[in-house]
């Protein structure tokens, strides 16, 4: 842990200084929310406030690489920019904009215009999803919640840390090519290929957690949890939320998040093109 990243601490980006107003813990480093001491405005990259993600000095370097490579080729509206690489004190660093209403959320989503502020999440993201694959075949792989940030009127896709090229998709022994437990497709698990698919099964977990408020799983632990996605057990609980669910949204979420990928939505194309029948 980087322990002098903290809440009101005083850091040096680059030649910038600034005040850590909030501290967020992700997989590969700290994300800080920081608020300049002085203007600015000046300065072709760094704004009076902005996040900077600062990496672990124990995190994999070629990862970090990696993801770097992939996020400063990726240019969408839809998609979380990468401002500048640099550093934070002495530690590498990422910038990109400080975006005010932060990750999504079941309470946000729903006292903000409910299903059709999830509708446009949807199909925003699916619109990034669908750039990055055009662009390169590049895979995200950790579609979830948190990373799904929000100005108050549209939707950003950050968080490239774990993504790939789906032609070294095959390249993976199981859970270890990293995730989010709940939000892994039962593939993701397993020597096959990760596509599409497993990027549109995360979407469709996603919205199924804005929609109750909860996931699809009762595991007592972290292998029960494996085993029910896995053995498919959650899709039985997705069909038990029927009576709170639209009907049209719950035959979207099943097509999203069938335990096996061929019966599954395969395309961003298919999975946009049905987003913009949903009921708002």
């Amino acid at each position: 842990m980087i322990d002098e990243f903290y809440i009101g601490a005083r850091i040096d980006i680059d030649s910038y200084r600034y005040i850590v107003r909030r501290v967020v813990q992700g997989g590969m480093g700290l994300v800080l929310l920081c608020e300049s001491t002085h203007n600015n405005k000046l300065s072709l990259l760094y704004e009076d406030r902005i996040a900077a993600k600062v990496f672990y000095p124990d995190s994999n370097q070629a990862q970090i690489k990696t993801e770097l490579r992939i996020w400063q080729n990726l240019r969408h509206k839809n998609i979380v920019p990468l401002m500048a690489i640099g550093y934070a004190n002495d530690w590498l660093c990422a910038t990109m904009p400080w975006y005010e209403d932060g990750a999504v959320s079941f309470e946000g989503m729903r006292k903000n215009a409910g299903l059709k502020n999830i509708k446009n999440m949807l199909f925003q993201v699916g619109k990034a999803l669908d750039y990055a694959h055009a662009k390169q075949s590049i895979l995200h792989l950790d579609i979830k919640p948190s990373n799904i940030l929000s100005d108050g009127t549209s939707f950003f896709l950050a968080d490239w840390g774990i993504s790939k090229i789906s032609a070294n998709s095959a390249l993976k022994l199981g859970p270890t090519s990293g995730g989010t437990l709940p939000y892994m497709s039962p593939e993701r698990f397993s020597v096959e290929p990760d596509s599409a698919s497993s990027d549109i099964y995360s979407l469709g977990m996603t919205a199924f957690e804005l929609l109750t408020g909860r996931l699809p799983f009762d595991a007592r632990n972290t292998d029960d949890l494996v085993q029910s996605i896995i053995s498919g057990r959650y899709f039985l609980t997705i069909r038990t939320a029927s009576k709170i669910i639209p009907p049209g949204w719950m035959n979207f979420i099943l097509k999203c998040c069938q335990p096996n990928h061929a019966h599954r939505i395969s395309t961003y194309s298919e999975f946009l093109a049905i987003t913009t029948t949903l009921e708002e």
